[in-house]
């Protein structure tokens, strides 16, 4: 097995197991309490909750983002 084979493995070991899906619970749980307009003090609290949506946006998209590229890496793999 090569090594990006196992980087894969290990991203899919980690996805499932209870403590990545406590973490994407708790990430939504974060992402329902900053996407809202209702709290915004300024300009500034603006930029810093958009930023922090992205992250938590992104981090919600990883485990997918993962397995798209895991599908791509067997196709060129296999040509």
């Amino acid at each position: 097995m090569d090594t990006i084979e196992k980087q894969y493995e290990d991203y899919f070991d980690l996805f499932s197991r209870p403590g990545w899906k406590l973490l994407m619970e708790d990430v939504q749980g974060m992402v329902q309490g900053i996407d809202s307009l209702d709290y915004i003090k300024d300009h500034d609290d603006l930029i810093d909750k958009r930023g922090q949506l992205k992250v938590l946006r992104r981090m919600q998209g990883f485990e997918n983002a993962i397995q798209t590229a895991y599908t791509e890496y067997l196709g060129a793999k296999t040509l």
